[in-house]
């Protein structure tokens, strides 16, 4: 592999995009997005890791969703040998590289679809909107003092 352009030929069919698979390939991956999300939500939406995640948000610190979920898709493209990157560029084997790629594009989806569902449809657990009233007082406290 040359970091500088060289003359060598390069065949423009290689990099060709087959619509169909790729049609086929998005809607995977919002299905396996949204898979994950509702799995996971079992786990999100309990009273134990609500309660987690408001200290976390109140101490100013992330959560662990995003990881969570990441780890769970990287089992599933893992387990089934998923690797978008591979079927775009007609490549015979899976990686590594591309099962994790994978994962994060399908982690990335199951993020957008909590936040569709949460945010704009505002379809969330009683113990989420207990959650979030909870961390708006705690922050107005904090802004009034």
């Amino acid at each position: 592999m040359n970091l500088i352009p060289d003359q060598t030929p390069i065949d423009p069919n290689q990099f060709a995009v087959d619509w169909a698979v790729l049609f086929e390939l998005l809607a995977l991956i919002i299905v396996l997005a949204f898979v994950v999300e509702r799995a996971l939500a079992i786990f999100f939406e309990t009273k134990l890791f609500v309660q987690f995640s408001l200290v976390r948000k109140k101490e100013n610190k992330g959560d662990f969703k995003s990881l969570i979920a990441f780890g769970l898709s990287a089992m599933i493209t893992m387990l089934y040998q998923l690797d978008l990157i591979a079927v775009l560029m007609s490549h015979e084997h899976s990686s590594l590289f591309g099962e994790l790629t994978t994962a994060a594009v399908i982690a990335g989806g199951s993020k957008a679809s909590i936040k569709l569902f949460q945010d704009i449809l505002k379809v969330k657990s009683n113990e989420y909107d207990r959650a979030g009233k909870e961390l708006a007082a705690h922050r107005e406290s904090n802004v009034s003092r």
